[in-house]
């Protein structure tokens, strides 16, 4: 796909629950660390998070507060 439109096009009919199937979205500390324990029991050794919200200074605090303290 070369253009947005073609995007646009192929995931018309792509439904919010089409999208659960294939990408972990998660809003609370204990989800994202319950997955990246589920990652490791599957011998994942690298998990990489990503964020889509414009909010990365609080995302950055949720990670610091919520996720990291009890990864390290």
């Amino acid at each position: 796909m070369r253009r947005p439109h073609e995007f646009d096009d192929v995931t018309r009919d792509v439904t919010p629950e089409d999208i659960d199937d294939h990408i972990l979205l998660v809003t609370k500390g204990e989800e994202l660390l319950q997955a990246i324990t589920d990652a490791r029991s599957c011998g994942f050794e690298e998990v990489y998070i990503h964020n889509v919200s414009r909010d990365q200074l609080g995302f950055m605090r949720f990670m610091a507060s919520q996720v990291l303290p009890d990864i390290f």
